[in-house]
């Protein structure tokens, strides 16, 4: 178990802490999560245990990317990091993340650039479906 003052360095700004959390509570049936420019995890929404054998948002903040998202597919979801970052457009992907029980879940992703205007500090917010479902536009 992580330390409390571990989890707290990893929290997105106050402002981008309500933009989120508003957009989260709005579409409840998406899976939210916010990630830094070193692919760990800043803010997951409640939805997370959507997902059999989910994680909490607790257990996941501060955790790389890498022990979420299935090794074949971690290389996709860096590249479309980048070219968020790089073209500031929204890139839409399918891969497989893991539960905690190490089963694989394929789901729809759209990955959009957040910037912290305070700071200059950019984030990558990450929503996702179930494969089977379409993603909502924002």
């Amino acid at each position: 178990m992580r330390s409390r003052t571990e989890t707290n360095r990893y929290r997105l700004p106050p402002v981008l802490l309500e933009r989120v959390t508003r957009l989260a509570a709005a579409r409840p049936n998406e899976i939210f999560s916010v990630w830094g420019a070193n692919m760990r995890c800043y803010y997951a929404s409640a939805s997370t245990t959507s997902i059999p054998g989910g994680y909490t948002q607790e257990e996941m903040l501060g955790r790389k990317a890498s022990e979420f998202v299935h090794v074949s597919d971690f290389a996709h979801m860096a590249l479309a990091k980048s070219d968020t970052e790089l073209t500031g457009k929204s890139i839409e992907m399918s891969v497989d993340v893991r539960n905690k029980f190490g089963d694989r879940i394929r789901v729809r992703s759209r990955t959009q650039l957040l910037r912290d205007e305070s700071s200059g500090k950019v984030f990558f917010l990450t929503r996702s479906v179930p494969a089977d479902q379409k993603l909502s536009d924002l």
